[in-house]
């Protein structure tokens, strides 16, 4: 089913990213199968195959090691879909990369369903200030971050709500001194 879906919407000229919902959990329970729906989605030429934390609960170095293993097993670009459930989604994406990713998704403030996505504004500056990967393409280099926090706010304003103090990289408090944060709280 994986593969026939794939091959058809190829072959009416769309461009196929596949998202394993639930994959983690899946490999888990049955590692061998699934890996199996990995590979039917790579033979039938997905550009992308994105391996979903769905639920959340994955801990950090169950995703290096799960995404590890799947890297020697496929050829393709592999990529990453965290959810926060457990408050791991941006450590998870970081490892994720680490193990061998290339297609990261998540969402500006981590803004989604339940407890959130992975945060954008704190992986993309991590990732390549911190790591060392290249974020951007090279002919967005000139604006690099500094557009990244106007866009958090952007988001927050947009959705009606106080942007988070506390917010790594853009937060009010993010790199003050603790002896400066007392104050402001004070």
């Amino acid at each position: 089913m994986i593969q026939d879906s794939i091959e058809f919407l190829r072959e009416h000229g769309m461009e196929v990213i596949y998202d394993a919902e639930h994959f983690f959990q899946g490999f888990q329970e049955n590692s061998e199968y699934a890996v199996k729906t990995l590979k039917a989605a790579e033979e039938a030429g997905a550009r992308a195959i994105v391996l979903c934390d769905t639920n959340g609960g994955t801990t950090p170095l169950e995703i290096f090691n799960i995404v590890s293993k799947v890297r020697k097993e496929l050829n393709g670009k592999i990529g990453a879909h965290m959810h926060n459930d457990i408050g791991c989604a941006v450590a998870n994406t970081i490892l994720a990369v680490e193990a061998g990713a290339t297609h990261i998704q998540g969402t500006i403030n981590g803004i989604g369903e339940r407890t959130g996505n992975a945060d954008l504004t704190q992986i993309l500056p991590t990732l390549e200030l911190k790591l060392g990967f290249k974020v951007l393409k090279e002919e967005e280099t000139k604006v690099k971050f500094g557009k990244l926090k106007e866009l958090s706010r952007m988001v927050y304003e947009i959705l009606n709500v106080n942007p988070n103090p506390y917010q790594p990289y853009f937060g009010e408090f993010a790199f003050a001194h603790k002896g400066e944060c007392m104050q402001m709280l004070l």
